[in-house]
């Protein structure tokens, strides 16, 4: 095991993602629903991304939003390949205190969570 992967484990503990099974993009975050269900939705146009919304991972059934522009702060990295979304930095939810990473449509729950 890598020196990083030990400290990882150390924080962080992998859940399965059975939740988030599509990606959809969205022009408005007015499209999306306000239950987003088992869907990352996308919000932007061809040449920008704004928002990333999905429902949280935590049970707590809130609807995330997460600013992808920069003019804005705080701001998160979007990659998706393979049809897989990640995330970076991680991410907080306000109200329920839910903290994860998102790393190919999976979730990673810091084990503060746990």
């Amino acid at each position: 095991m890598k020196p990083f992967e030990f400290i990882k484990n150390l924080f962080w503990r992998k859940i399965p993602s059975k939740q988030y099974q599509a990606i959809k993009r969205v022009s408005s975050i007015t499209d999306v629903p306000e239950d987003p269900g088992a869907t990352i939705f996308i919000v932007g146009s061809e040449i920008t991304d704004k928002w990333v919304v999905f429902k949280c991972p935590d049970n707590c059934g809130r609807r995330v939003e997460v600013n992808l522009m920069k003019s804005r702060y705080p701001n998160w990295r979007l990659k998706i390949k393979n049809k897989k979304v990640s995330l970076w930095p991680s991410v907080i939810v306000d109200g329920c205190g839910s903290h994860f990473w998102m790393q190919n449509s999976e979730i990673e729950l810091a084990k503060d969570d746990l």
